[in-house]
């Protein structure tokens, strides 16, 4: 088991869209260790310790291409762990402005709801659409089928009384002649 000690600087659409949480649930969920914070320059920057393959899996988890983050490139330092960090934690610049922004990214996740959701909405009524079209043409073509069905039902008992009536007339020629064969 080798522990590592590894800087991240993540770049790309990593602001104001809740990317340091996310990083914090990953981090959290495979027991590494470290700081996560906003640089001035836009770009976040993690520091974390783990077992290697941990750290690994976590520097994949956080390498998002999403809606609304986008990860272009993290730079990694990898070097030996110090054993500094007892938790992982999200360092925050100024509280205010970090509830703004988190406010904001509430929003935005808001409105990618709203639209993902009236999507789907109408992705499902076309849908139905279809499959209400296509309920319909089944529906006729049952019945025709029926209607075919009921016209050689009619058709075929017919033919039965014609046969069955056919087969008295044998049915007494063949009596008649067993008489007189018998009387012969």
């Amino acid at each position: 088991m080798q522990l590592i000690r590894a800087t991240l600087i993540v770049s790309g659409r990593v602001r104001k869209v809740g990317y340091r949480l996310i990083v914090e649930e990953k981090a959290l969920g495979l027991g590494v260790k470290g700081t996560v914070e906003n640089m001035p320059d836009g770009r976040v920057r993690i520091v974390c310790e783990g077992e290697k393959e941990k750290i690994d899996e976590f520097i994949n988890a956080i390498n998002l291409k999403e809606r609304l983050i986008n990860v272009q490139n993290i730079d990694k330092k990898i070097d030996k762990a110090t054993g500094k960090f007892k938790e992982f934690r999200i360092i925050s610049e100024n509280d205010m402005k970090e509830l703004r922004e988190s406010t904001d990214a509430g929003a935005m996740y808001l409105r990618v709801l709203v639209e993902d959701t009236n999507n789907n909405f109408n992705s499902l009524d076309k849908k139905y659409g279809s499959i209400s079209e296509k309920m319909d043409k089944f529906a006729e073509v049952i019945s025709e089928i029926i209607k075919t069905l009921r016209e050689d039902r009619a058709e075929i008992i017919e033919t039965l009384k014609e046969d069955r009536a056919e087969m008295k007339g044998i049915a007494g020629a063949m009596v008649e002649a067993i008489k007189s064969f018998k009387a012969g």
